[in-house]
Order: structure tokens, then sequence, then C-alpha cells
């Protein structure tokens, strides 16, 4: 048996194996409310850890393809504002090959967050980029914390 048979043979044992593992789920949610709870939660839990690969590895598909199906549980645990926008926001999104066709080859080349340190796989999210450098800078001794009332230190700070 050579190399590609033994991967075939692989891919169609765990292709089987993940059709089975879902019908069990699916019979024990049946049977047990703590199975459907368990189930559920394992599922949130698969869903931010994939959420939070997407952004350390620039990966915008990825990131758009998890937003999706997070987007019920902020209704569900009440967080009003990613509630309104996060719908909003995902339709902007996956219009934008589009609507800003130059914007989005970028955001596929993984440049949707920010890598400061070289690492292939450190990005971060611009708004933590932001709060990591600049505004831990306006924050700290030295920063715009205490000069705020002087409009000549505030200035020249700037």
């Amino acid at each position: 048996m050579n190399v590609l048979e033994s991967f075939e043979m692989l891919t169609s044992v765990v292709n089987f194996l993940e059709v089975e593992f879902s019908h069990f789920k699916e019979e024990s949610k049946a049977r047990s409310r703590l199975s459907t709870f368990c189930n559920d939660h394992i599922d949130m839990i698969q869903m931010l850890l994939q959420f939070l690969r997407a952004e350390p590895c620039g990966d915008w598909l990825l990131y758009l393809s998890i937003i999706d199906p997070m987007t019920p549980h902020f209704y569900a645990f009440d967080i009003p504002n990613y509630s309104k926008w996060l719908p909003v926001y995902l339709a902007d999104m996956n219009n934008l090959p589009q609507s800003h066709p130059i914007a989005h080859q970028p955001f596929i080349n993984g440049k949707h967050s920010v890598n400061r340190s070289g690492n292939p796989i450190s990005n971060v999210s611009s708004d933590m980029a932001l709060e990591e450098s600049i505004n831990r800078d306006s924050k700290t001794k030295g920063g715009i914390v205490g000069i705020s009332k002087e409009s000549g230190a505030l200035e020249r700070w700037f």
C-alpha cells in the first residue's frame, strides 16, 4: 500500500467516524438535557477556539466564517451592541469583494490584523494593537495622564 492509498483510507475512516459521532451526538441530545447542554457547550468552545486561531494566523476567511455562527450567542446572552452590529458588520465584510475589492485583497492576505513582532502567528486585532501601543503610552507616566488640563503640554505630547 502506497502513501496515497493510506491517506485515502485514513480519510475515509475519519469521515466515517465523523458521521457516526454526529449521529451519536444527536441521539444523546434526544435522550438527555444534560447531553444537550454539554454538546452545546463543546460547540461554543470549538467556535471560540476557531475564533482565537483566526486572528493570530491572519486567516480572514476563517475569521468571517466563525463570526456568523457566534452571532446568535450574543442575542442569547443579551449583549446588545454585538447583537445589533455583528449582522451589519458581517454583511459589510461579506460584501467587501464587490464593494471594495482593493481593500479585500490585503485582508485575504492576512492584513486584517496587526503583526508587530514579525512572528507569523502573533497577529492581534487592530483595536488590540491600538490598546497595546498608543493607548498604553498615553496612560503611563510621561503620557497624557496628568497633563490633559494644560493645553500647551497636551499639544506638545501629541
